[in-house]
């Protein structure tokens, strides 16, 4: 359950070939695997380690929080989420082989 205080990433994953990617972009993080899940869990454990050293780095905290990702791949987070809200126009149209989704993250981890 996401609290206010969470840190919420925008993600998604898309299949490219037989390999699924997974890519935050307001970490410029990504991940790839042969399963649409797996994929999912091995990008969100590369935001917790990425938030857990960007936290214990002092210094370099505002420099690991802000590394957005180029815009290519921001512009294909706001593509998806388009093309999902035209499939929910017309519910009888096959789902993509994509979807966007957050990871909400406690701004203070463990």
């Amino acid at each position: 359950m996401m609290k206010t205080d969470d840190l919420l990433l925008r993600c998604y994953v898309e299949r490219q070939g037989q390999l699924w990617v997974a890519v935050c972009i307001d970490l410029c993080l990504a991940a790839q695997d042969y399963d649409a899940n797996e994929v999912v869990s091995k990008l969100h454990l590369q935001i917790v380690d990425h938030l857990n050293e960007a936290f214990k780095e002092k210094d370099f905290t505002n420099q690991l929080l802000s590394r957005k990702a180029p815009l290519r791949f921001r512009a294909k987070f706001y593509w998806i989420c388009l093309k999902s809200i035209v499939r929910g126009w017309f519910a009888s149209q096959a789902q993509g082989k994509e979807k966007v989704f957050h990871e909400a993250m406690p701004l203070r981890l463990a």
